[in-house]
């Protein structure tokens, strides 16, 4: 999937209460934000706070920003947050989007199916109170990524690869990742997988052909060896990278490192 960030044009604001004030005057006392954003370190402390959460009362907020979508846009658009504490949700256009209550954890939530021609905007709400035994800030606190496909593409975060048996002779490396077809065709595809060591030069490569009905995902898997390989240690840091190219009917419709 084509991935990019999306930390930038937001606006933020504490949470209002008085919401026939909101409709009135929509964008009254929004600030312009990047993010990473912390909405709790600006605010004045309280003793009533108590220590645990180094004296801020917390409270709640709001983040909002204009996402363009244009006729040629693609089939699966999705906003990928890295964390927002806590107890987020995300709505596009008025409409709930998605939700997660941990302030740690990240999540993605798919957006295209809520998103028209033009300007939408994404509005995110988070709050944070005594529900915490140290700092633990609020609000959008890591990267949001905005990340785009077409109907067939690679699931993401499905990706994972694992060194069942490691020598000084050979590296047995097994690769797993999940493809997602939302088209209305049985797609035949390929999945390839290649090992590339820190100098750029191809170690391993596999390919697996993958049949996907529609609306369905399938798993293509993937055993590699790679000889004579460069293990990691402290001193001598080595390390190796996965590169994933989806393939439907011989054409490049994903790929991802």
């Amino acid at each position: 999937m084509r991935r990019t960030s999306f930390n930038d044009g937001w606006s933020f604001r504490p949470q209002a209460v008085d919401r026939f004030a909101e409709l009135m005057d929509p964008g009254a006392g929004l600030t312009p934000v990047t993010l990473p954003h912390d909405a709790v370190i600006g605010t004045d402390r309280s003793p009533d706070a108590g220590p645990a959460t180094g004296y801020f009362p917390g409270g709640a907020w709001e983040y909002r920003r204009t996402l363009e979508r244009k006729i040629d846009a693609a089939a699966t658009t999705i906003l990928e947050f890295e964390a927002v504490y806590r107890d987020a949700v995300v709505f596009v256009n008025g409409t709930i989007a998605g939700h997660q209550t941990s302030g740690y954890t990240g999540f993605l939530v798919p957006i295209d199916h809520l998103l028209s021609e033009g300007d939408n905007e994404i509005k995110v709400e988070a709050k944070a109170h005594r529900d915490s035994r140290w700092y633990s800030g609020g609000g959008i606190l890591r990267d949001v990524w905005l990340l785009e496909a077409g109907p067939v593409h690679r699931v993401p975060e499905s990706l994972v690869g694992a060194t069942p048996a490691v020598d000084d002779d050979v590296a047995v490396v097994t690769v797993t990742a999940a493809v997602r077809n939302r088209s209305v065709r049985t797609a035949d595809a390929s999945v390839q997988v290649e090992l590339v060591d820190a100098g750029g030069a191809v170690v391993a490569e596999a390919t697996a052909p993958l049949t996907v009905f529609p609306g369905a995902e399938a798993v293509a898997r993937h055993r590699l060896h790679v000889a004579d390989p460069a293990r990691w240690r402290p001193e001598d840091p080595n390390l190796y990278s996965c590169r994933v190219t989806l393939r439907v009917g011989g054409e490049v419709v994903d790929d991802d490192r």
